[in-house]
């Protein structure tokens, strides 16, 4: 998978100015080995191995960081480091988890992430809640969402998305969730999050 990147970058000319990092772990909860599920597309592979049909299924041992470890490593905190303009989650249901990363979430309580692409197809009500509900209270609102080939999804309804997530807290009760939100959990959808 890594390397398949960095051929990318390469192929793309995306290396030359050194605006894009890319590292060789998985991102999770916490520190740890898994295995990395994969199949005949690079692009659907996951920690979650029942999202691969089973006859396509080979595993992959990874090293999995959190995100505020590599945010620590590389110095992203210091007061002197530039903004990161984008950082792009797409983990095929595994979303929800990488942001946990301790669920202080470090690098977005700091505000150095100035937009957030992500993908979400976690349809369980209470995850996708409470980890919309974690984001929105570190500072961010959705801006677009769009289906997973771009279109986008009832534009008209941002406002609407926006005064849901403004009343979301984590642990709350599932019956107090509006139709927006609960739109959020049906649909696999693409996500763009900016600051508030």
């Amino acid at each position: 998978m890594h390397t398949r990147v960095c051929e990318s970058l390469i192929l793309n000319n995306w290396h030359r100015d050194g605006s894009v990092q890319i590292f060789p772990y998985g991102l999770g909860k916490e520190e740890s080995m898994m295995n990395l599920t994969t199949g005949n597309n690079p692009g659907s592979s996951s920690f979650i191995e029942e999202r691969l049909a089973k006859k396509f299924r080979k595993s992959l041992p990874v090293q999995v960081v959190t995100v505020d470890s590599i945010a620590i490593q590389e110095g992203w905190f210091k007061d002197d480091s530039p903004p990161i303009y984008l950082m792009k989650v797409d983990v095929e249901g595994y979303e929800p988890i990488v942001f946990q990363g301790g669920m202080q979430f470090q690098l977005l309580q700091s505000g150095k992430v100035e937009n957030i692409l992500m993908e979400n197809s976690v349809t369980d009500m209470r995850q996708v809640v409470d980890f919309f509900a974690t984001i929105y209270k570190a500072g961010y609102k959705i801006k677009w969402v769009s289906s997973v080939n771009g279109q986008a999804y009832h534009p008209e309804a941002l406002s609407q998305i926006e005064e849901e997530l403004s009343k979301a807290t984590v642990g709350m009760e599932l019956d107090g969730v509006g139709e927006a939100l609960k739109f959020l959990v049906k649909v696999n959808c693409n996500l763009w999050w900016t600051k508030r």
